[in-house]
């Protein structure tokens, strides 16, 4: 009985730290952007859309990549914001731009591949490049 009762706690605890269906990953946002400029760019997102009650927590970008990681307040606010983005929403089928004018196209964090496309290598520079982990020597 007391094994079944550890099992849910540890289920609560991990649905607790597992933020991962509320973050929403939005593309082409531009690769070198200062951390204000970035600030700037996501509450422009939400500039005029009170109504749609979104609420952001967190904004992670990495230095050279042309993304950014946004964690929402709750899961509920994750398909309204991905249509906002994506202009879904709009009237004109126009989605959210970046500063050079080309659009975002956001999704779920789900539904991206973390290491990207780039293959990655040891740090100390063994192996064969591939990443399977065996080195051809």
């Amino acid at each position: 009985d007391d094994d079944g009762n550890a099992e849910t706690q540890h289920e609560n605890n991990k649905k607790n730290w597992d933020n991962t269906s509320k973050k929403v990953v939005v593309h082409n946002v531009l690769k070198f952007l200062r951390a204000k400029e970035l600030e700037k760019l996501v509450s422009s997102w939400l500039d005029g859309h009170d109504d749609l009650n979104i609420k952001i927590v967190k904004v992670k970008k990495p230095p050279r990549d042309n993304w950014v990681k946004v964690t929402l307040e709750s899961e509920e606010m994750v398909e309204p914001f991905i249509k906002l983005i994506n202009g879904d929403n709009n009237k004109d089928g126009e989605g959210e731009k970046n500063f050079r004018g080309k659009a975002l196209f956001a999704k779920r964090a789900e539904e991206v591949d973390d290491e990207g496309n780039r293959k990655k290598r040891g740090r100390d520079g063994e192996g064969d490049g591939d990443g399977d982990g065996n080195e051809n020597k």
